[in-house]
């Protein structure tokens, strides 16, 4: 993988910190809306061509699970 595509991750993740407003509603309407924004603007683009390129290629893919699922799966580890 580039190093551009995993600096673009790694900053990916650390610009979706986990919110804790004291309110379960309040954290999921953060998280909804950092998505939209996310997703809507350039990153999201970005993150899309990533995912499109990891169809085709096995190291992408490979990174996208190690950044993405795995990471955010650590936040629900019990």
């Amino acid at each position: 993988m580039s190093s551009g595509t995993a600096a673009f991750l790694t900053e990916m993740m650390a610009e979706a910190p986990d919110p804790d407003t004291g309110s379960a509603r309040e954290d999921f309407q953060c998280v909804v809306r950092g998505l939209g924004h996310f997703y809507g603007g350039g990153s999201g683009r970005v993150f899309a061509q990533l995912i499109g390129e990891a169809q085709f290629d096995p190291l992408v893919n490979a990174e996208l699970h190690t950044h993405v699922v795995e990471g955010a799966m650590c936040g629900f580890a019990v």
